[in-house]
């Protein structure tokens, strides 16, 4: 006769096949439903302009790709302005390493790191960004993250890692083998316009409130598009 044990040995074993069984299935289900999602891995669709109140994009000029980095050129359509004000936005989606902007700069503009003195600010509801002055130019930078707010440093990024990017489906999706644990993916940007060594404290202020403009606007063009999308 079996003993009780043996019969508990066999029960569990039976278990654990069966788990298992459905668990393969089930990742065979999504992953099957999700091969038409692939080409989704990048959800930057290279949009030929993204709309900016005070640019308008170069006539002829489409989105310049450097391997996953994009480039849009714009010029400033304000009456009053310089007509030969000009705007340069670069931008690339990293999935797991746009936790260090500092990082992604000197990597996709060659901006060496330690060379700048860079300003953070935080923007209610949107998160951080930072702006700095490198080679004759004003700098706003910052990754919109796909869940929560945007970062600019290692430790935001992973503060909003904690914060936002974990859920209780996207954990069984993770035990399945479906999705990451964290979402950690993000849209990192950099938002530039020329200006003189000799810029007055005045002007210099108002370029950086334009390119502030710029980026709330950047942000709140891209944010919903990044959370629409269904990328692993």
């Amino acid at each position: 006769m079996e003993t009780t044990s043996g019969n508990k040995a066999r029960l569990g074993l039976l278990t654990f096949l069966f788990v298992g069984a459905m668990v393969a299935v089930i990742r065979a289900l999504l992953m099957s439903s999700g091969e038409d999602d692939k080409s989704a891995v990048l959800p930057l669709e290279t949009p030929a302009s993204v709309p900016l109140t005070q640019w308008q994009i170069v006539e002829g000029n489409f989105p310049k790709v450097e391997e996953e980095s994009y480039k849009y050129q714009y010029i400033s359509n304000q009456k009053s302005s310089n007509k030969n004000q000009t705007l340069e936005v670069q931008t690339s989606y990293r999935k797991y390493d746009g936790g260090n902007v500092s990082r992604l700069l000197f990597i996709e503009a060659s901006i060496p790191p330690a060379t700048v003195m860079m300003r953070m600010k935080q923007k209610e509801g949107m998160g951080f960004y930072g702006m700095f002055e490198y080679d004759n130019k004003a700098h706003i930078t910052g990754c919109i993250n796909r869940a929560g707010e945007s970062s600019v440093t290692n430790a935001q990024h992973t503060q909003n890692k904690y914060k936002y990017g974990w859920g209780i489906q996207r954990t069984l999706l993770w035990f399945i083998g479906y999705k990451d644990l964290f979402e950690t993916a993000c849209l990192w940007t950099l938002i530039s316009t020329p200006v003189t060594s000799n810029l007055d404290s005045t002007t210099l202020d108002k370029t950086y409130e334009n390119l502030e403009t710029a980026w709330v606007e950047w942000y709140s063009w891209w944010k919903p598009k990044l959370e629409s999308k269904e990328v692993q």
